[in-house]
């Protein structure tokens, strides 16, 4: 009985013993279970294009002016006075310089997609002149011009490549040269161009920009039976300095 007792006594010994140097290799084997990263968001974009934006410009104006003109005289043949009808044609092209302002919203799409609507006015120097009826000239002056455009890019973080297009408008004139014809109205027609802007800080960017607009046709008559059908278009090459607010 006692040998029993005694054996019982030892086998429970030697499983206390078998627990307590099993807990440390568990430990152990708890310690070597790999932790999954912590994953952390993207960084936004270096440049935020959304936000509304003012500034100027300044740079190269090529104007461009076609013309047909028709008019009638009177003449004696044979002792009678008969009608002569004449007409021409001419095209006629200008350089000069172009300046004005701008402003506009942009709103970021995606990381890399912008659209916007911007509006501009300005002046140009440029001023095409053509003969008219046979022994006059006349000549294309601009008023104020301007644009109302709508605007589509992409960005490479600071840099934004972007196509523009929408309504143009003109205060335009053709004086006509020792007659009594002119006429000075407000055209209206449509723009389209392209164009690059890098952001050089958080709120200054830079800008170079091509544009060309048409502002249709218009027909200037008077009260000696002449008349002249212009039409009239304008190419823009310049850089513009904003500010994104």
């Amino acid at each position: 009985m006692y040998n029993v007792k005694r054996g019982v006594l030892l086998a429970g010994g030697l499983c206390l013993a078998a627990s307590c140097l099993a807990l440390p290799a568990r430990a152990a084997d708890l310690t070597t279970i790999p932790l999954k990263p912590f994953s952390t968001p993207a960084p936004p974009p270096i440049a935020w294009w959304t936000g509304p934006y003012a500034g100027g410009y300044l740079g190269a104006a090529h104007a461009v002016t076609s013309e047909d003109a028709f008019w009638s005289f009177d003449i004696l043949s044979r002792c009678r006075r008969e009608t002569a009808h004449m007409s021409s044609t001419a095209e006629a092209d200008a350089d000069g310089i172009a300046g004005g302002v701008f402003a506009g919203y942009n709103y970021q799409v995606s990381p890399f997609l912008v659209v916007g609507l911007e509006a501009e006015i300005g002046a140009t120097s440029a001023e095409p002149s053509l003969a008219i009826y046979g022994n006059g000239t006349v000549s294309t002056e601009y008023g104020a011009f301007g644009s109302v455009r709508g605007r589509i890019g992409y960005a490479f973080r600071r840099l934004l490549v972007y196509g523009t297009g929408g309504l143009a408008f003109a205060d335009i004139s053709h004086p006509i040269a020792g007659t009594s014809g002119d006429n000075d109205s407000w055209r209206t027609g449509y723009t389209v161009g392209a164009g690059v802007e890098y952001a050089v800080t958080t709120h200054l960017f830079g800008r170079a920009e091509y544009l060309y607009a048409n502002y249709g046709d218009v027909t200037v008559s008077d009260s000696a039976r002449r008349r002249a059908d212009f039409s009239d278009e304008l190419h823009l090459v310049r850089v513009a300095l904003g500010y994104r607010f």
